[in-house]
């Protein structure tokens, strides 16, 4: 598999949802890869909502040819002092 920027891929595909992709974190090799994404919005994000980004950025990842059975994708709100931090 070629190089693929994960956030220049799902960063379109969130904000195209109507939320803010605050930050995507990515660790491990092989078969314990983890990818966290940091997603929310103005007013704060439901988990619904977050279930919705997932499966939109786990379609979208497969298409650009990472392999998700090796990848665990975690997306969640960043909490408040990472917002803080990403404002200042």
């Amino acid at each position: 598999m070629q190089h693929v920027d994960i956030k220049e891929v799902i960063t379109p595909i969130i904000e195209g949802m109507g939320y803010q992709c605050c930050g995507v974190e990515r660790s491990g090799l092989g078969r314990n890869t983890a990818l966290c994404v940091y997603v929310d919005k103005t007013g704060g994000i439901t988990i619904d909502e977050l279930a919705k980004v997932s499966r939109q950025i786990q379609s979208e990842l497969r298409v650009v040819g990472v392999d998700m059975e090796k990848t665990r994708l975690e997306v969640s709100s960043p909490g408040k002092s990472k917002i803080e931090a990403s404002d200042g």
